[in-house]
């Protein structure tokens, strides 16, 4: 169902027993799933890159494989039929997303991020094959 352009997003997802999230894009991280990860939802979601950043599998929701909608059915259906599962991992959605996602600390890391090339690029390394590197060994959104 498309729903269109609604103004009622955080109704509907307080309804909702599940969020599921299938995609193939590389998207960064989904707005809607730190949405619904503060909803309180258990999220089952495509393991893309963006998703496995607000997504531990069988954590606080299930990652499945790229255009697999019956692994997708599965899980959700599984999520379905354990509802205390389904709220555990709701709880740590919550929790994850703020967390991980708070304002502060991705202020925080953008700084120490901009700070670091901007040391190295004064050292005289060059400051691209540097942020590379430190892309690859620490995405933005985790705990540091």
């Amino acid at each position: 169902m498309v729903l269109g352009k609604r103004c009622d997003i955080p109704a509907l997802l307080g309804i909702a027993d599940v969020f599921a999230f299938p995609t193939e894009y590389r998207e960064g991280v989904p707005r809607v799933l730190l949405e619904a990860g503060l909803a309180g939802l258990p999220i089952v979601a495509s393991r893309m890159p963006g998703c496995t950043d607000v997504v531990q599998d069988g954590w606080n929701g299930h990652l499945v494989a790229p255009r697999d909608p019956d692994a997708l059915a599965n899980r959700i259906v599984d999520l379905l039929a354990d509802r205390q599962r389904a709220v555990n991992m709701g709880s740590r959605s919550v929790d994850l997303v703020k967390e991980r996602f708070a304002l502060s600390g991705v202020v925080d890391q953008y700084s120490d991020l901009y700070r670091d090339v901007l040391a190295a690029r004064s050292h005289g390394s060059p400051a691209p094959s540097y942020l590379a590197h430190r892309l690859s060994n620490s995405r933005m959104g985790e705990s540091r």
